[in-house]
């Protein structure tokens, strides 16, 4: 059963890729015409199978773990989690826009290293043509880095006894917030699927059953 969830998902990725690299096109084709473009695709092409490339997905992993820690009122786990997943979000769609622009490959590491989140979705993602992002997204993205920041740096801050109703208002903001930066993970999800799937992203997944 691993082996075949483990092919199962090459054969998702591989879908995806086609789609997102524009190999199969998508436009004014239904759903059922895509996918059977794609499994004719896969199945002309198993011979040649190392030209595809792969990458490891923990996207949906650190989701899950994320929400997990905020359903049982972890936050700063939580919060944790969130930037990470936001964090690998941003350094895809980095890379892709890279090998759009067809710069040369071997500076990918570099520009993905180099570059602080920030400069991700400032500057380097207008350099790279990136659509806009919607700004009150945005302003949530910085909270949320500023807030990971403050404690994976933790200063152990004091507080005396007559600020203990302060300490509990920013332990509620926290949990405020957090449903917030779902939201925002949330936009960020469809952005994707608008912008770099053409809102096909999904149909990869249904691509399993055809190659059954």
């Amino acid at each position: 059963m691993k082996k075949e969830n483990e092919i199962n998902d090459i054969i998702d990725e591989l879908s995806k890729n086609l789609i997102r690299d524009g190999i199969i096109k998508t436009k004014d084709k239904t759903d059922e015409q895509i996918r059977l473009e794609i499994k004719d695709y896969l199945f002309k092409n198993i011979n040649s199978i190392s030209d595809f490339e792969l990458s490891i997905d923990f996207t949906k992993r650190l989701l899950t773990n994320a929400r997990g820690f905020l359903e049982t009122s972890d936050f700063h786990s939580a919060l944790i989690f969130y930037a990470l997943w936001i964090e690998h979000w941003f350094n895809h769609i980095i890379l892709l826009s890279l090998k759009r622009n067809n710069i040369t490959s071997t500076y990918y590491p570099e520009i993905i290293r180099s570059t602080k989140i920030k400069d991700k979705y400032t500057w380097l993602w207008q350099l790279l043509f990136l659509k806009p992002l919607n700004r009150k997204h945005l302003k949530i993205i910085d909270k949320l880095f500023e807030k990971r920041n403050s404690f994976i740096h933790y200063k152990w801050k004091i507080y005396d006894h007559l600020e203990i109703e302060k300490l509990v208002a920013e332990l509620k903001e926290n949990e405020n917030f957090l449903f917030s930066v779902d939201k925002t993970i949330n936009y960020l999800k469809k952005f994707e699927n608008k912008n770099i799937y053409s809102n096909k992203k999904k149909i990869s997944r249904s691509i399993i059953k055809l190659t059954a």
